[in-house]
This record gives C-alpha cells, sequence and structure tokens, in this order.
C-alpha cells in the first residue's frame, strides 16, 4: 500500500518535467513579400485538427513556448486598426532541430513566390 502511495507521489512530478522538456521557445518572423511586418502582425496558434481559441500572440516580437507538435497559424497584419491582410498557414512542425541550438524559427509571408532562409554564423 505504501509502494502505490509513493509511486503516485513520484509519477505527476516526472510528467511535469518531462513536459518542460518538450518545450521548443519557437518564433514567428512575419513578411509581407521582402517587408518586415512581424510588429503590426498578431497571430492565433492552435494544433493542427482542433477548434480550440489556441494561442494569441501580439507584436513587436512574436515568441512563444510551445510543446513540439502540428500546429495551425492565422497570421493577421494590422496597420491602425484597420485589418491589412490575413493568412493561413497550416501544418506548421514545431519540433527540435538539432541545428536551431533548442529554438524554432517559423516564417510567414503574405505575398507568394517567397521563401526564406536562416543563416547562422
Amino acid at each position: 500500500m505504501l509502494l502505490l502511495v509513493l509511486s503516485g507521489a513520484v509519477a505527476p512530478a516526472r510528467a511535469q518535467s518531462a513536459s518542460r522538456a518538450d518545450m521548443i521557445r519557437t518564433e514567428f518572423r512575419i513578411f509581407d513579400g521582402g517587408t518586415e511586418v512581424t510588429a503590426e502582425t498578431r497571430l492565433r496558434i492552435r494544433p493542427t485538427g482542433t477548434m480550440e481559441p489556441g494561442r494569441i500572440l501580439e507584436g513587436p516580437t512574436l515568441s512563444v513556448e510551445l510543446p513540439a507538435g502540428i500546429y495551425d497559424v492565422q497570421a493577421v497584419h494590422q496597420k491602425q486598426e484597420r485589418v491589412i491582410n490575413v493568412k493561413w498557414a497550416e501544418r506548421l512542425v514545431i519540433m527540435e532541430y538539432p541545428d536551431e541550438g533548442g529554438r524554432h524559427l517559423e516564417v510567414i509571408n503574405f505575398a507568394t513566390g517567397y521563401g526564406a532562409l536562416q543563416l547562422r554564423w
């Protein structure tokens, strides 16, 4: 009986530390063509396939701790409280990549035909 009580007390602590270890510092940078508009953009982030409200991020920098997973992101570009553009980025894979040093960068561009390249020294 005592063994059951102890294992019950230890298991939740182990689960909490494992979930913290799975969190990934995720940074979003938003562009409209070649112009960065991160500071003027609001994001709604939610796990793919869910209808939950998700997390909302607002500029000037868009960064959040997320558990590894697949996410849908709604980006809303606003200027002076007027909506300029809305874009959905679907099925973004947020996971720890060995070359990102514990952080993850996602780039969303409102204009089509643009890509992103991250250079690290």
